[in-house]
């Protein structure tokens, strides 16, 4: 009879010709699979916030991959589902390095307007970005009603009155040092904007 050890799938090279090594996945970027990470990392959050789990960024980003595992919507749960003789980790590791910035992007969005900023949502969000996306349009049309082509050294322009305006209009008149929200906007907002921006020129 043959052993239980004997039947288990092969996931290693071995002399055996049968022996195999199973693909590890690879994951398209997909703009909806990043909308539901940012939505699964809200909740968190606020789960978070409300039970006093007192969890670090790493625990919220097992949390939810172990919640995108069990959701029939995420390439996550397909791809588990799709290859079962392919390790749960390596599966999870190419997702991850799939969707590494959006995960932390949203951890630490979510952490900082949530508990610490709640103000950065008017600033970079809603109606506080789409007057910085008026900006943006309004230098552009100036620039182009000059015949000016728009170069990336005018995008880096452009960008910069962004960041005036925020400098000398709106960061005065918040709690905490301009630098601050100036980091934020860097990290999290401009990476956007100047999309936004090559998009409209």
């Amino acid at each position: 009879s043959t052993s239980s050890q004997e039947q288990k799938p092969v996931s290693h090279s071995g002399d055996t010709p049968g022996d195999f090594i199973p693909a590890r996945p690879s994951f398209a970027w997909d703009e909806e699979e990043a909308e539901l990470i940012r939505e699964k990392i809200s909740r968190l959050v606020h789960l978070n916030g409300k039970e006093e789990m007192y969890y670090n960024p790493e625990d919220f980003e097992r949390a939810v991959l172990d919640r995108l595992e069990k959701n029939k919507n995420s390439q996550l749960c397909r791809a588990l589902e799709e290859n079962p003789d392919v390790e749960r980790s390596d599966i999870r590791a190419a997702y991850e390095e799939c969707y590494r910035e959006d995960i932390n992007r949203a951890i630490t969005r979510e952490i900082l307007v949530e508990d610490f900023a709640p103000e950065l949502r008017e600033i970079f969000e809603g109606e506080g970005l789409e007057e910085l996306k008026l900006i943006v349009l309004a230098s552009i049309s100036f620039r182009k009603s000059r015949g000016e082509e728009i170069s990336e050294e005018k995008i880096r322009e452009i960008q910069q009155e962004v960041v005036n305006y925020l400098a000398q209009e709106i960061l005065p008149a918040l709690p905490k040092s301009p630098g601050f929200y100036l980091d934020y906007y860097y990290n999290m907002v401009e990476p956007d904007l100047k999309k936004y921006i090559q998009h409209n020129i």
